[in-house]
């Protein structure tokens, strides 16, 4: 193969000279055509700061187009070390951190574009380099070995691919996609097809990457899994907090998993794989069948809703004792029986009620498109256990003291929080109903609830 580089001297300055077309060849009017763009690229406004290369020319050597740049220096692309497994988990940290250095110091300079694996270079102490991106998509095709089986849009945040504008949260989640590759050796969302793969990336249907390298500590596995969160809102605010974070790992040590992690990340990484799998076959099929599916889901939700209503005589009457009109309140959102619910109080339940309605629309609906491998792996997406109900009596009323743990499903975990509420039951048109609600749950009801 031809040489990719070579040292050259041009007006008593020294440069590394790049060769443009390596792996693929076009037709001379193809290669004159590129060369005459990449000459107004060149000249287009540089990148500021530093372990940036600005190409400063092109030259036609021994009949071949190459890029020039100042130094003695080859800096090798950063994919080749990855492809040849040249590497530690401690220059990965690494690798993180001065790309997020360099990511502050172009953003200050207005820099909108995002950046793919053929960018980033090293230097003979793996400290790390980017080329300017615009000018990069220009030649990667005929530059970089296996560029074209990459999928541009793998490397993009869902509110870019929207069509809305890159700030820093989008940069973050583009390092985010750099940094998993780098940890596990395959893309976050990565399908073997584009649609597979914008399900993926839209719905953040992704795989912790401690399930696919098992030396990842917990804390280096939640930073990267917070960097592609697919509401920019969920993600690092900055760059300024990102790299702090970035820090602590280092300064700590915290990169590696310890033994004990390291035998549970493998342990359970088939599973995880599972689940994810069964978890893409229900989200995919609701995203890409949403209208005809919800149609069905809201006929059928609708007709037993008015089933209940009009032939199922009522869950709480007048016999009803208040200690069961209680219990069937937490029942009811333990079960995801919204009417139910409401009959145990004449109070308005607001973002609770709705949680109820679509817990219980959600999970028939898995229920409905599940087979019989997926009934193990799906998981509630709340619940209450371990209730405890206290009852004190007054004059004309009645004050229930309950405690109880919340769980609820958090990306692929299950979350718990105790909580502790007081329900003041009266009777209501003879029936006993739950008028006053105080406590832990008022935080459901006000849509406040942040775990």
């Amino acid at each position: 193969m031809d040489l990719e580089y070579i040292s050259y001297q041009k007006d008593s300055n020294k440069y590394i000279a790049e060769k443009i077309f390596i792996y693929k060849k076009p037709g001379s009017k193809i290669i004159l055509s590129t060369v005459k763009e990449l000459k107004k690229t060149i000249k287009e406004k540089p990148l500021k700061g530093n372990n940036i290369i600005n190409y400063s020319d092109i030259e036609k050597i021994d009949g071949s187009y190459y890029l020039l740049y100042k130094g003695e220096n080859y800096l090798k692309p950063l994919i080749d070390k990855i492809d040849n497994g040249d590497f530690e988990l401690a220059d990965t940290i690494k690798w993180l951190k001065q790309l997020i250095i360099i990511g502050q110091s172009i953003d200050q300079d207005g820099f909108r574009s995002l950046l793919k694996l053929n960018d980033l270079r090293l230097d003979q102490n793996n400290n790390l380099y980017i080329v300017k991106p615009e000018l990069n998509r220009e030649v990667e095709q005929y530059k970089y070995k296996g560029s074209t089986n990459q999928y541009d849009d793998i490397y993009l945040p869902p509110e870019v691919l929207k069509g809305e504008n890159s700030d820093q949260s989008s940069k973050i989640y583009n390092f985010g996609v750099i940094f998993y590759y780098l940890l596990t050796g395959k893309f976050p969302f990565q399908a073997n097809n584009k649609k597979k793969m914008y399900d993926k990336k839209m719905t953040g249907s992704l795989l912790a990457p401690k399930y696919l390298n098992p030396q990842i500590s917990k804390t280096l596995n939640n930073l990267v899994v917070k960097m592609l969160k697919v509401n920019k809102k969920n993600r690092f605010s900055s760059f300024n907090e990102l790299l702090k974070k970035t820090n602590k790992i280092i300064n700590t040590d915290n990169y590696k998993a310890n033994i004990k992690e390291v035998k549970k990340n493998k342990r359970i990484a088939k599973k995880q794989k599972n689940r994810l799998r069964y978890k893409e076959k229900f989200l995919f099929f609701f995203r890409n069948h949403w209208g005809k599916t919800l149609l069905v889901l809201i006929l059928v939700a609708s007709l037993s809703y008015a089933f209940s209503l009009g032939n199922s005589p009522p869950n709480i009457t007048q016999d009803t004792p208040p200690d069961q009109v209680v219990r069937s309140f937490y029942q009811a959102i333990d079960q995801k029986t919204p009417i139910l619910l409401n009959e145990t109080t004449n109070q308005n339940l607001k973002k609770l009620d709705t949680m109820v309605s679509e817990g219980y629309v959600i999970e028939t609906m898995r229920t409905a498109f599940q087979n019989s491998e997926q009934s193990e792996e799906n998981k509630e997406l709340f619940g209450i256990k371990n209730l405890e109900i206290k009852k004190n009596e007054y004059a004309n009323y009645l004050v229930y003291d309950s405690r109880y743990v919340f769980f609820y499903q958090r990306e692929d975990q299950i979350k718990e929080v105790n909580m502790t509420d007081y329900l003041k039951v009266n009777k209501v048109d003879n029936k006993w109903q739950i008028t006053e609600i105080k406590g832990s749950i008022v935080s459901l009801i006000e849509g406040k609830f942040e775990g």
